[in-house]
């Protein structure tokens, strides 16, 4: 039995030896078959893709090329600035005492809010709001008395009387609810029939 296996190993070494020395004479199939082929292509010079460029327009697509307009911020003018605190010369408006009665509530600015803070609800309420502030633009019913506070206290009770939900009062919290009635001289604000809640 030991000679049996002596002969199988020789053979297979035989072969295995003279496998190896043939395949290193000869190209592989494919590889040769990729020359041939690429050299054929060069001698035919057949180009895949054109260098040239086409002087016809294939398409009506505009070419629009974006540019910015000069570096410039764009910037809001507020829509009331009132200007600055003057006496008034007219005739003098006397004010009308606030009532409590009647049941209604009011939007108004709340005494803690800033200045800033102010203007920017207020160029909220009379803008995307929506709020009526005809009254408090120069000439109107609601001009004086001409500050930020009162301006905004119109702005903001038009916006809420449009829209009467106690979270229309809020404005950031520059706004609070009241049952005493802002109105006063010839300005008028409108009034909810239900108290605040």
């Amino acid at each position: 039995m030991g000679t049996c296996i002596q002969l199988h190993f020789a053979l297979l070494s035989l072969l295995v030896f003279l496998s190896l020395g043939s395949s290193i004479a000869q190209r592989p199939f494919f590889e040769a078959n990729q020359e041939d082929y690429v050299l054929q292509n060069e001698e035919e010079q057949i180009p895949y893709f054109s260098t040239s460029t086409s002087s016809n327009q294939l398409d009506t697509i505009p070419i629009v090329n974006p540019t910015t307009p000069g570096g410039t911020t764009p910037t809001q003018t507020p829509i009331v600035n009132p200007p600055a605190q003057t006496n008034p010369t007219g005739p003098t408006i006397t004010p009308t005492t606030p009532t409590t009665t009647g049941g209604g509530s009011w939007c108004i600015a709340s005494p803690n809010a800033s200045p800033n803070a102010l203007q920017v609800a207020l160029d909220y309420a009379c803008g995307y709001g929506g709020a009526d502030c005809s009254a408090i633009q120069s000439g109107g019913s609601c001009f004086e008395p001409n500050t930020m506070k009162d301006h905004a206290s119109y702005a903001f009770n038009d916006y809420y009387q449009k829209n009467p939900a106690p979270t229309s009062c809020v404005f950031g919290g520059t706004a609070q609810l009241t049952t005493t009635d802002p109105s006063n001289g010839n300005c008028h604000y409108a009034a909810s029939r239900s108290t605040p809640r």
